[in-house]
């Protein structure tokens, strides 16, 4: 019997050599082994909305949270692609759970934003949300932080770390306020205006004519300069936090309006009111509650 190109004989008849197409060597063996255990795991995901090359598209794989990036060119919403996982010790799955997965009792939309920036007066003049958003901002971002589970800072957090956010803000808010009066009153009681008196003769009487003030109202009006601007960069800063978490959160693209990256930071430092606003709106549908915790009643639940 002859198997050519399989087996080759030798002079003394016997076969000394098999083709490597049949017989791997215990040297291949390893390799592949190798190959297998360093190999990237890929991930297929249907792309929830229109989203950007280099997007970071959170999901959910064997119940893990992790990020993959949308390839090159970008792709469009219901496009099948597939994208390498982070880390090669994670499983290859076909069909992964978008964060956070769209359910019958979840209304929120994934992929875009509920409404507009502007929409403020959606529901309407009286809106809890709408006051708290144009008069206080920071209360209505500490309601925020509390029912999208983050810290002070705006920062996803565990349970622990995120009890207690929304006194930790309102007490932050009452403090400044309160500091704000008493340092206008000291300002004004330690302030000496000095005036000086002109003859004025078309009108035949003495003018008081004031040319400046004197006394320790300068440092305290210093001190109030330098803790307004403090207050007012904190907010944009955790405003810009919170929106951003949500984009990601809710797999929400980048308008193409700004320029990349800095969307988040420019709604939050020109558009605060507004930029708050649209996010409760988009958090649940119709939010209210103007002196609760999460900025929701408490028949509504709270979505984290």
């Amino acid at each position: 019997m002859m198997l050519s190109g399989v087996l080759q004989s030798d002079s003394k008849g016997s076969y000394s050599h098999l083709s490597q197409s049949l017989v791997h060597s215990e040297v291949d063996e390893e390799m592949d082994t190798a190959k297998k255990a360093t190999a990237t795991p890929i991930v297929e995901v249907v792309a929830p909305s229109d989203l950007a090359e280099g997007y970071e598209l959170q999901v959910t794989v064997n119940g893990a949270v992790t990020k993959i990036k949308v390839p090159q060119g970008g792709v469009v919403k219901g496009q099948r692609f597939s994208a390498p996982l982070p880390t090669a010790e994670r499983p290859i799955l076909s069909s992964p759970e978008l964060v956070p997965p769209p359910s019958s009792n979840s209304s929120i939309p994934v992929g875009h934003w509920r409404d507009d920036t502007f929409d403020c007066f959606k529901y309407g003049f009286f809106h809890a949300h709408l006051w708290n958003a144009m008069c206080c901002t920071p209360i209505l971002l500490a309601q925020l932080m509390t029912r999208l589970q983050l810290d002070v800072l705006g920062r996803p957090r565990d349970i622990a770390s995120t009890t207690g956010t929304f006194q930790k803000i309102l007490a932050v808010v009452v403090v400044f306020w309160t500091s704000r009066i008493l340092l206008a009153w000291i300002i004004s009681a330690t302030t000496i205006t000095v005036v000086m008196q002109s003859y004025d003769s078309n009108n035949n009487e003495f003018v008081d004519n004031e040319i400046g003030t004197k006394g320790s109202g300068d440092l305290f009006r210093m001190i109030r300069d330098v803790s307004n601007v403090t207050y007012a960069i904190c907010v944009v800063l955790v405003l810009m936090n919170i929106r951003k978490h949500v984009r990601r959160k809710f797999a929400i693209p980048e308008s193409s309006f700004f320029p990349k990256g800095l969307e988040d930071i420019l709604c939050s430092l020109f558009c605060m009111g507004c930029t708050a606003a649209q996010i409760a709106r988009h958090n649940d549908e119709q939010p209210a509650g103007c002196c609760t915790e999460n900025g929701i009643n408490e028949k509504q639940h709270m979505i984290v």
